[in-house]
């Protein structure tokens, strides 16, 4: 490739040169290099968008990447940054979005990727937009065209099983493996699909004829997509392959799954040291380094914990549970004032406020004896999630002990009302008795 680009570079534009030189760079691992050969090729031609999109995905921060294409997605109306957009389930949120994108991609840029693998992923779309009786037409029509192509029926295998028509999933899978018999993929689909409908007997002896026939497929990789189905059903037997998995290949993914397996008998050592051994294989993987965090914050290994957490949100600046952590082990070690800092930013990044409002206003109430702040923390929580009972509950005592007894008794109600049934509430309703028999003249002003 190096010798083609040189044969040629002479007839190429500056930008290219520069887009393909970051491309031999990044070959040789030299990333900031080929980050600032990109800059050079966007600056001379903005409209590059193979350098706009590489560029964004170079960048560590996964919200920070995402950002940025996202502001591609803005700026620009071009097939490659939609292709990229589709690529990014975080900048999609909603099924509607995702089509959208794609009707528009399919109408700009049908052929910029394979047209097969676009108009199934349509058919998805449509599916599960409502429009099933279209998707499936065009599904027919593309087997009808393709009929040696086993992804238009692996398409509808999914639908069918999105629908809850099993017996018709079924079907499609082994029309599939007639196909394309010495694919494992499919066999362990149409095996996992059988177990996780309590089909036991018919998943083992699709595994089995697997086996039998091709012992290759006994490999690390179907070992462990059987630990996972059977997870749920039966464990001992998952464990089973799980390590026979891990004997063949060490991987991350199963040494999480068996961490997950120690947690559930209780074995949190054990569980801490299998995190320790998938973040030895995956020590950039942000899922991975946050189980660990969480595994050794348990262990009260809370200097280690701060650590594996400032390493995950290099990594993503805005994960909010890993701000969340980093504010508990802050507050484990006394660290008052950064764990109220860390709270705050933690509540920046999510729309679920109000746990981290209640967080905020235990430690002003119970360790920094701020009483008005933390009633301003706990309104905030209400107004965040206004069935929050414990909101009421703490916001009502600490009305209480300002004096405020009609507020007291007003928020004292509403908890009650939220938890008829809590161990609180006769204690609640003798307190609100005594508030109200009190002279509501008698109240401090606000």
């Amino acid at each position: 490739a190096r010798n083609i680009f040189e044969a040629h570079r002479s007839s190429l534009t500056k930008p290219w040169r520069h887009y393909l030189e970051a491309l031999f760079d990044l070959d040789q691992k030299e990333t900031e290099t080929a980050k600032q050969k990109l800059k050079k090729a966007i600056q001379l031609k903005p409209t590059l968008f193979e350098a706009q999109i590489l560029l964004a995905r170079l960048e560590k921060d996964r919200s920070i990447r995402n950002q940025s294409l996202a502001e591609l997605g803005k700026n620009f109306d071009n097939a490659l940054i939609k292709q990229a957009l589709l690529k990014t389930p975080e900048l999609m949120p909603t099924q509607k979005e995702r089509l959208r994108i794609l009707n528009a991609l399919l109408w700009q840029g049908p052929t910029i990727t394979n047209p097969i693998r676009l108009m199934l992923l349509w058919c998805r779309l449509m599916t599960e937009h409502g429009d099933s009786e279209k998707a499936l037409s065009v599904l027919q029509n593309i087997q009808s065209d393709f009929p040696s192509n086993p992804l238009p029926i692996f398409t509808r295998a999914q639908i069918a099983e999105r629908d809850g028509h099993i017996d018709e999933a079924v079907k499609h899978y082994k029309t599939i493996i007639e196909l394309d018999s010495k694919n494992e993929k499919w066999h362990m689909k149409l095996a996992t699909l059988l177990l996780k409908h309590d089909r036991r007997l018919e998943s083992i002896s699709v595994i089995e004829r697997l086996f039998s026939n091709f012992p290759e497929a006994r490999n690390h990789s179907t070992l462990l997509i059987l630990s996972k189905a059977l997870a749920d059903n039966d464990r001992v037997q998952a464990k089973l392959y799980l390590r026979e998995s891990l004997r063949l290949k060490p991987t991350a993914e199963g040494c999480l799954l068996l961490a997950e397996f120690s947690i559930e008998d209780k074995s949190y050592r054990e569980a801490l040291t299998h995190f320790r051994q998938a973040y030895e294989i995956a020590p950039q993987k942000i899922p991975v380094i946050y189980a660990l965090a969480q595994s050794e914050f348990q262990q009260q290994n809370l200097k280690i914990t701060l650590k594996l957490l400032k390493e995950v949100l290099a990594l993503d600046s805005q994960h909010y549970l890993a701000w969340e952590l980093l504010a508990d082990t802050y507050r484990e070690q006394g660290n008052l004032t950064d764990a109220l800092k860390t709270y705050r930013k933690a509540s920046e990044f999510t729309d679920e406020k109000s746990p981290l409002y209640m967080k905020i206003a235990r430690l002003e109430l119970q360790e920094l004896n701020r009483l008005q702040s933390a009633m301003q923390t706990l309104k905030k929580a209400i107004d965040a999630d206004n069935e929050n009972a414990d909101a009421y509950y703490y916001l009502g005592y600490a009305q209480k002990d300002l004096g405020r007894w009609q507020a007291a008794s007003v928020s004292l109600k509403m908890y009650l009302k939220l938890k008829p049934k809590s161990g609180f509430a006769l204690e609640v309703k003798q307190d609100i008795a005594d508030l109200e028999s009190r002279n509501v003249e008698s109240e401090r002003p606000f």
